[in-house]
């Protein structure tokens, strides 16, 4: 089956409205944004007492004496490692949950500073298909209208990464994870990565909710 046979492109026109609508979105959003005092880190104190021995309060004093309170992801991790014996998982757990209780990384904030959204659907197509349909330079181009999309992995990788751009620069990483879902259905989850902004990634999170709806009323099945 060929990419056009897929997906009915006529079906996807709503999706220019989209992108241009983000792009008027990002364009009047202005580049500020206030970053919270603090937000909760993803594990409770109970687990994270469970796991390392200490809860919440005590590993952020100990941050403080230690690497001190501007320290990055990284040299909170490897001081946890070396001066407290953590293993790798949980060392970056606590660099991660002490950096969100004072302020310095948000929810969807990566340890680069960078942020990243993911939107998930299972859609009734084949793995196969939808693959050759995001392959296929001309489906590609339909599926994503008015923006610069390169492809950054290889044909063959299990999950596809595309370079995304517009004429007002990059716009970060998009990675397609497809798995079989039986019945001729496969999930889709479209990660956005490289982000500069947690409102950048509630933007896009909207955008990838949207795309993934018109996609699937679009493909022939």
């Amino acid at each position: 089956m060929t990419a056009a046979a897929i997906v009915d492109l006529s079906a996807l026109a709503p999706l220019t409205g989209l992108v241009e609508q983000e792009r008027q979105d990002r364009l009047s959003s202005g580049t500020e944004e206030t970053t919270p005092d603090s937000s909760a880190p993803e594990m409770s104190d109970e687990k994270i007492r469970a796991g390392t021995g200490r809860g919440w309060d005590e590993w952020v004093a100990l941050a403080a004496d230690g690497p001190g309170r501007g320290a990055s992801h990284s040299e909170i991790a490897t001081w946890a490692g070396e001066q407290h014996g953590l293993a790798g998982w949980w060392a970056h757990g606590v660099a991660v949950g002490v950096r969100r209780l004072t302020g310095q990384r948000v929810p969807g904030q990566m340890a680069d500073g960078s942020f990243a959204v993911s939107k998930t659907a299972t859609l009734s197509a084949d793995e196969s298909d939808l693959r050759a349909a995001l392959l296929d330079e001309g489906t590609r181009a339909a599926l994503l209208p008015g923006l610069d999309v390169t492809l950054r992995s290889k044909p063959t990788s299990k999950a596809l990464r595309l370079a995304l751009a517009d004429g007002s620069g990059p716009l970060g990483s998009i990675l397609f994870t497809l798995a079989t879902a039986g019945d001729g259905r496969c999930r889709v989850t479209v990660s956005h990565e490289r982000l500069t902004s947690a409102a950048d990634g509630e933007r896009w999170k909207t955008f990838w909710a949207g795309w993934l709806a018109v996609v699937a009323g679009a493909l022939r099945t």
